[in-house]
């Protein structure tokens, strides 16, 4: 099973930011193009989505499966501050397509997706832990680089290459710059990367907690 870290960074490694206070964990910038990047990219494979992240968007991410790494099974809106309304598990998908487990680490969601979805891939959607955590098994890198520095004292910071150790295990394959316009409010540009094979790291065994849930991975 192939795993995708996909992102949007500043020139800064900013992923986001709480303005004036908030819990939202808003992007701070305006792209469409980049928004539809990312939907059309992951529409239909599982997602491996933080706490804080799902409750930052406020619902279920729409036609994907979501897998959600928390200690908690209940999670808020913080954009309406209500309860997020989620199925249960065996009902399968929402009006929306959208359905969901709860797992307590990365590593058990990424061996949710192998061998309880079968899928050939899944994508790694954040928060800065999420990304930070799975990207040590991690064989795709699809960065976002908007031209911009945020200078917000409360943000969120990723750095997929934080040292050139970490950046000599990744080749970029492709990249596309998109500048910006009326509806996008910076320049960006969309790169691939692909990880050196020998530099794969093997996942530990699933957790206990988790496998008293998903027995089916024993």
């Amino acid at each position: 099973m192939k795993i995708s870290i996909i992102v949007a960074v500043s020139k800064n490694f900013v992923i986001g930011s709480n303005p004036k206070g908030s819990k939202l964990g808003e992007l701070p910038w305006h792209l469409p193009k980049d928004l539809k990047h990312f939907k059309e990219t992951t529409h239909g494979f599982p997602c491996i989505i933080g706490r804080l992240t799902l409750e930052a968007f406020g619902d279920l991410l729409p036609n994907r499966f979501n897998i959600i790494v928390s200690k908690k099974e209940e999670f808020m809106n913080l954009r309406e501050n209500k309860k997020i309304d989620l199925p249960e598990y065996e009902k399968g998908v929402t009006e929306k397509g959208a359905s969901y487990v709860v797992v307590p680490t990365v590593e058990d969601g990424i061996h949710y997706a192998d061998n309880t979805l079968k899928t050939d891939l899944v994508y790694i959607v954040g928060g800065k832990g999420i990304y930070e955590t799975s990207q040590p098994y991690t064989h795709e890198l699809i960065i976002t680089d908007i031209d911009t520095h945020i200078d917000d004292t409360d943000v969120v910071v990723y750095n997929p290459f934080p040292s050139e150790e970490e950046k000599s295990k990744w080749i970029q394959v492709s990249q596309h710059h998109h500048p910006k316009d009326d509806q996008n409010n910076f320049d960006f540009s969309i790169t691939y990367y692909k990880k050196k094979e020998e530099i794969l790291i093997n996942l530990p065994p699933p957790s206990p907690s988790f496998l008293k849930k998903h027995p089916i991975l024993k």
